[in-house]
């Protein structure tokens, strides 16, 4: 039997590096997921969620030391450019909704 997991269903800090870190949401059913079968519909798809559930970030700057704000716009240049940072937070929003939704076996 699955065990629903309701608690926790808000935003939560992970760390990449010591001054590394993401504030991220899960990911509901009703953003609309959809089972894309070509790699546009798959790149469009994880951009979607990437948008979505990063919330906020600290310890990332610009080329110039400013601080490189988390807006989508900055969003969509990680996860179109930066493999490690978006493969991290993919994989934790993947995590956060397998929990989520109870399909941790007992």
């Amino acid at each position: 039997m699955k065990k629903i997991i309701t608690g926790n269903i808000n935003e939560e800090w992970f760390e990449l590096d010591k001054d590394e870190k993401y504030l991220i949401r899960p990911f509901p059913t009703s953003q609309g997921i959809f089972f894309p079968e070509t790699p546009e519909e798959i790149g469009a798809t994880g951009l979607k969620k990437f948008i979505y559930c990063v919330v906020n970030w600290v310890g990332l700057e610009n080329e110039d030391g400013t601080p490189f704000e988390c807006n989508d716009e900055n969003k969509t240049f990680i996860y179109n450019y930066n493999d490690e940072i978006t493969n991290f937070i993919l994989i934790k929003i993947h995590s956060f909704n397998v929990v989520l939704k109870g399909e941790i076996k007992n």
